[in-house]
């Protein structure tokens, strides 16, 4: 049985999607099966960052309506190991938590990860995504309102029965840290109450291509090499910070 990880984050623009995606290919790229679930029902944005916006046809609601198997839907990423993608319906669903949580459990048997990628926030999306995941990552970055959320988010996680919810700090510019414009990251830690999963520098490049569409990395990005650690740290390794 894989472990199932929810990537939540309080408030929208913080990168969480990104966060999932990056994760899920260094997850792939160190030899995992993985597969990225988006959950954002409505609002899906994952098959544009794996660059399968043109090969979705169904999704897991079509699965749970029984209108298609779970073979048609699941999608592999070319060239990106053994990296699977699930999506998201574009409208708004009906979805049934107890299907869902089936399909799911089903799923991870299959798979060393599943990576579940909520909408912002801690509606009822989030609500049925945490049901079936065996852990959380919660992403923020250093300004007080993301702070604040994933603060809020992860008190939501732990009601929810997540037992450990893990923070990743996304988007951070450790110049400004240094200027003091930003608060350091002990400090960040102590208001979210999360334990640390990983901090991942801010990078132009994959902030221009998330926009663009398709994520890609630059061979030297520092941010890159975040995600590869971040990877690590889920499969239980000591791994140290990235120098920034």
């Amino acid at each position: 049985m894989g472990e199932t990880v929810l990537f939540a984050s309080g408030k929208g623009g913080v990168g969480k999607s990104t966060a999932c995606a990056a994760t899920a290919r260094a997850l792939a790229a160190q030899g995992r099966r993985v597969l990225v679930v988006d959950g954002d029902a409505g609002l899906r944005s994952l098959d544009l960052l794996l660059g399968l916006e043109d090969q979705v046809v169904y999704d897991w609601l079509d699965v749970l309506h029984g209108a298609v198997s779970t073979n048609s839907v699941l999608l592999r990423c070319e060239d990106e190991g053994e990296l699977y993608f699930l999506p998201a319906p574009i409208t708004d669903n009906d979805a049934d938590p107890a299907l869902f949580g089936k399909l799911i459990g089903l799923l991870a048997e299959k798979f060393d990860f599943v990576l579940l990628d909520a909408p912002a926030g801690v509606g009822e999306m989030v609500r049925l995504l945490s049901a079936p995941a065996t852990n959380a990552v919660v992403v923020a970055t250093p300004d007080a309102a993301s702070v604040r959320s994933a603060y809020l988010t992860g008190e939501r996680l732990l009601s929810s029965g997540i037992a450990a919810p893990r923070l990743l700090i996304n988007k951070v510019r450790p110049e400004r840290i240094r200027r003091g414009e930003q608060a350091n990251l002990d400090e960040l830690i102590d208001r979210t109450e999360l334990r640390l999963i990983g901090v991942v520098p801010l990078c132009d490049a994959i902030a221009d291509s998330a926009v663009q569409g398709r994520l890609s990395f630059p061979p030297d990005c520092a941010a890159a090499e975040a995600f590869r650690r971040i990877a690590r740290r889920m499969q239980g390794e000591s791994v140290p910070l990235t120098p920034m």
